[in-house]
């Protein structure tokens, strides 16, 4: 059993072998198989309102799919992960600074990974 997120990350890296990615306020990266040595990463960012959409997690993972394909490494997860936190928090600073909501912030956050990717 997972005491907590990053033990439940680490157990499951150890096990399957793959690289596994537990997003939310803080996300949590972990990798053991076959590599050197286990790893762990943290990633801090985002926005709150990340968590208050529909979709946020799908549309993340889609985009690790991608990443993915083009490399199979923690760094490339790291950067996906980043890139959405990135994307998030622009997103929600723009939305509140417009006096906005929700519907606002989602259509923020898909222009910012439009463009991230485009870009």
């Amino acid at each position: 059993s997972c005491k907590d997120i990053e033990t439940c990350v680490r157990k499951l890296a150890r096990d399957t072998g793959a690289i596994v990615v537990a997003s939310g306020v803080v996300d949590v990266i972990g990798c053991a198989n076959g590599r050197a040595s286990e790893q762990i990463v943290k990633l801090y960012g985002g926005d709150r309102m990340m968590s208050r959409i529909t979709g946020v997690g799908c549309m993340e993972s889609s985009l690790l799919g991608a990443f993915l394909a083009v490399e199979t490494s923690v760094e490339a997860v790291r950067a996906c992960c980043e890139m959405m936190k990135q994307a998030g928090k622009e997103a929600a600073t723009e939305t509140r600074l417009e006096g906005k909501g929700s519907m606002t912030f989602r259509e923020k956050l898909m222009d910012k990974l439009y463009v991230d990717l485009e870009g």
